[in-house]
């Protein structure tokens, strides 16, 4: 069940939130952050800098390079070790170099997940991260129930590459849900932290047709566990030319390429990604969340990390088959977009989705 943290929604605290500056210790967990990188040395310090200057002591940053052929190995090199330099607790290292792409290379990251790592998360190479973001989110998600899937995500602020202020990505309307999970993804990848719980999860299966890590992580995670919401933005979200998915100073895309890509590559996307978990949901992985030894699946120390089963939401599978099922015939795609289920955040992109559906472009 994906909810919104109500304080965070307003004034940008929660009861896991706080103000900015205040210093989280190591005990508490490590944090764990999966960063993609290609041809990024322009402004690849700078971000790292950002993570390992956050207020959390202990963080381990790990890199798998996507087959860069500029010098940004030697630039993640310089960091690589560098931990006695920043505070003993902070860590860089690289797992990797092979050119693999979206999403598929920050699947792969999952699988190098440290057994130490309480909580993930996922950075891009080109952002600026805000004091106090990790804490924060570690704040968050230390308000869900435990041994349940756990996401946290918030707003950004849009910037050039210069890194000043052009805009800000919009609250959800509507609030985070399995329902909007659908058919949209509801922050960027780069602001998401999850527990372990939700780190095994998605490491346990690797979906084909998904359009963005982000947005499968979101999907997995309201169908299963809980989702919060943060109105206040975590990092600076920088545009610039080199951009793998750049959005305009509102935080989206326009409106031609928003319609172009549902009739190009993003076409049926949110269909195939539905149906690959559910795929999942009836492979019998969530048959109690038991291994193939009939054990019990990865606990907090990620021990046996492939054999974590997926237990949905009961709602969430009525949800599901119901947005599969009525796309066979004209009649039960007109009767299932005037019941209002799956839904986008803004009324118009609403409208927009429901006339894509109609036509069987989603």
């Amino acid at each position: 069940m994906a909810v919104d943290s109500e304080a965070g929604g307003s004034s940008g605290r929660g009861e896991g939130g706080n103000d900015r500056g205040d210093t989280v210790r190591g005990s508490e967990g490590q944090v764990e952050v999966l960063m993609a990188t290609h041809n990024g040395e322009k402004y690849l310090s700078s971000q790292i800098e950002s993570i390992l200057a956050q207020d959390y002591s202990n963080v381990l940053l790990t890199i798998f390079d996507d087959g860069s052929t500029d010098g940004t190995i030697r630039c993640i090199e310089q960091h690589v070790g560098g931990g006695a330099d920043v505070g003993g607790g902070r860590r860089v290292r690289l797992v990797g170099s092979e050119r693999i792409g979206l999403p598929e290379v920050f699947f792969h990251l999952l699988s190098f997940v440290d057994p130490q790592s309480r909580y993930i998360g996922y950075a891009d190479q080109d952002d600026l991260w805000l004091p106090g973001k990790v804490s924060r989110a570690v704040r968050f998600l230390g308000t869900l129930p435990e041994g349940e899937p756990g996401m946290y995500c918030s707003r950004v602020f849009i910037a050039d590459e210069r890194l000043e202020v052009t805009g800000v990505t919009p609250i959800p309307e509507r609030g985070a849900s399995f329902a909007n999970a659908l058919v949209q993804g509801i922050a960027p990848g780069s602001t998401m932290l999850f527990n372990r719980k939700a780190a095994n999860l998605l490491a346990s299966f690797t979906p084909r047709d998904s359009p963005m890590h982000d947005w499968w992580t979101y999907l997995v995670i309201s169908a299963t566990g809980n989702v919060l919401y943060d109105a206040l933005p975590s990092l600076l979200y920088r545009q610039h030319s080199a951009n793998a998915r750049g959005v305009g100073d509102n935080g989206r895309w326009s409106w031609r390429k928003r319609i172009l890509w549902h009739f190009q590559e993003g076409a049926h996307s949110s269909t195939r990604q539905a149906a690959e978990l559910r795929e999942w949901l009836d492979s019998g992985a969530g048959a109690g969340g038991k291994g193939e030894d009939g054990a019990d699946g990865a606990g907090e120390d990620g021990a046996d990390i492939a054999h974590t089963g997926i237990v949905a939401h009961p709602g969430a599978i009525t949800e599901l088959s119901d947005f599969l099922n009525s796309q066979d015939r004209l009649v039960s795609r007109l009767h299932y977009i005037s019941s209002g289920k799956a839904h986008r955040q803004r009324k118009v992109d609403d409208l927009v989705m429901r006339a894509l559906y109609l036509l069987g472009r989603i």
